[in-house]
């Protein structure tokens, strides 16, 4: 009975083990591939020296997660940079989650394991989008659930896509935030260049370049002296909204003034905004 039994338990505890096709395991280097869906276009050479060094100095401190193609023939699902590290570091094995996925689960995991751990600059977040939605024809809707995004957020990550690839460079380098470029879009691509050239020279906010683009649709001949008219109109605009708050503010400061308090303020008024500093004498 007591062999029987023993038998029965070891069975049990086995079958469990052939259910779970997801493993640990030290895998060659070699036999690791990009994932087909890797969204990066660039890699930063000096970030990934700078992985390489911490995982010469601690070791790798999370497996890359993989799945199996063929016989020492695995893809990366997520984990890019780290494998791209130890090929600097030549290490010739590297542990890794090796588990199944579909060629749909691969492509969105390598994009949402970049969103957790290697983000992505945004123009090549929304490629990866519109290479996931033309590849299995998905609705947005349905991209942004796999995702748990909404559809607006991919709506307006897609949106960057249709603007000039000089624009998209400009978002990729930091010189225009994707709100800035969006302001572009109802643009053609030879005015897109000129109305970013204006808006990166002069700063300008958002709300800004979106009244320079009004103003140079409705007035095109005039579009030398645009940036003041839009500068102006936001002023404006702001100085329409804070009135009742400076005055509240003012008079605040009067009735300090009636307690015997001296009161020094001053006003300041840059790129849209409206500051008061005030001073309260102690003595």
């Amino acid at each position: 009975m007591g062999i029987s039994f023993f038998r029965k338990k070891k069975q049990q505890q086995k079958e469990p083990e052939k259910q779970n096709k997801k493993y640990v395991e030290h895998l060659h280097v070699a036999d690791i591939n990009s994932n087909s869906f890797q969204p990066y276009e660039e890699f930063d050479q000096v970030m990934l020296e700078e992985l390489a060094n911490t995982m010469q100095r601690y070791g790798l401190l999370q497996p890359i997660v993989v799945r199996q193609l063929a016989e020492n023939d695995y893809e990366v699902i997520a984990g890019e940079h780290r494998i791209r590290a130890a090929k600097l570091l030549e290490w010739e094995k590297i542990p890794a989650i090796v588990d199944e996925f579909d060629d749909f689960q691969s492509a969105t995991l390598s994009i949402i394991g970049n969103f957790q751990t290697e983000p992505l600059n945004p123009i090549e977040e929304a490629k990866s989008y519109q290479r996931l939605l033309d590849k299995y024809d998905l609705t947005q809707i349905k991209l942004a659930n796999y995702l748990g995004k909404t559809q607006s957020y991919i709506s307006a990550k897609l949106s960057l896509l249709r603007v000039s690839l000089e624009i998209q460079d400009y978002v990729i380098s930091q010189k225009l935030t994707q709100n800035h470029a969006r302001t572009l879009l109802s643009l053609d691509e030879s005015q897109q260049k000129q109305l970013a050239q204006t808006i990166m020279e002069d700063n300008l906010t958002v709300e800004q370049s979106r009244q320079l683009v009004k103003d140079f649709l409705d007035h095109p001949q005039q579009a030398t002296n645009l940036y003041s008219k839009a500068k102006k109109n936001v002023q404006l605009k702001t100085a329409r909204n804070l009135k009742v708050p400076i005055n509240t503010i003012k008079k605040t400061i009067n009735l300090v003034e009636q307690t015997g308090t001296k009161v020094r303020y001053e006003e300041f008024e840059d790129s849209g905004n409206y500051k008061i500093v005030i001073e309260l004498d102690k003595g």
